[in-house]
Order: C-alpha cells, then structure tokens, then sequence
C-alpha cells in the first residue's frame, strides 16, 4: 500500500499537470470501462463522478495508496485488465464530498483514471478524520 511513497508528492504534482491541459508533456484519461460500466450505469448509483469531479479532487487531494504492478496482479478489488503501478488520491469533489481517485500509471508522462468511488470505507474515514482535525 505504500509502494514508492518517497515519489508521491512528485507523482501528484505530474496528476496534476496532467488534469491541467497536458503540461509539460502529462497526459491523462478516463478508462472506458469506468465511463460504461460505472458512470452510466444505474447499478453504481454512488459512482456519478465526471471529469470535472475527477480533476478537483486530484487537486485539492492527496496520494494516500500505491501499489506496484505485481499487488495489482494480485488485488481481489482490481476489475480493470490493465496491470499498472497504481495510486489512491483521496480528494473533494465539486460538492466537497470526499472521493477516492484510483490512477493507473502507464507511463512516466501518461495516466489513466481506473475509477472513482465515495471515501466510506473505514481505512479512508480514518484518514479523512485526521486531515479534518489537522493532523495530517
């Protein structure tokens, strides 16, 4: 859960540059199967988050997991098909709800959002109780 955690001040800096129109050569994009299979899809009524809820949290958020390729392999959790080092940003969405962004990391300039879901598990309540009391 804390793979390369030294990196990820710098890899959210590279989020966000990203989210803000490509800078410096960042790309990012939203995974298909997200956009289908979650957003638009009544079954995931928890998962309403567009692109502009996306980018908010990136940047108002913070890394809080990361996992290499090899824990993806191996993540019960993991529904997409793409085996990549991955990161949890936990941010606030446009209505300042709490949200949890998963970032594959294909590239050294070049991610992808593999889904988004509401911060209401009690590993991420935790963390959000400790920034909200000031201790993070």
């Amino acid at each position: 859960m804390d793979y390369r955690k030294d990196n990820w001040s710098h890899e959210l800096e590279c989020f966000r540059k990203a989210v803000n129109g490509s800078i410096d050569g960042y790309d990012i994009d939203i995974a298909e199967h997200y956009i289908v299979d979650r957003l638009e899809n009544d079954a995931y009524a928890d998962r309403t988050y567009n692109r502009f809820d996306i980018a908010v949290a990136i940047f108002n958020g913070s890394i809080i997991e990361g996992y290499s390729s090899e824990h993806n392999r191996k993540r019960k959790s993991r529904v997409s098909s793409m085996v990549t080092p991955s990161r949890l940003v936990l941010g606030r969405d446009l209505s300042g709800n709490w949200v949890i962004v998963v970032i594959g990391m294909l590239a050294s300039t070049m991610f992808k959002v593999i889904t988004c879901y509401p911060a209401i598990s009690s590993r991420h309540l935790e963390i959000i109780k400790e920034i909200e009391d000031g201790n993070c």
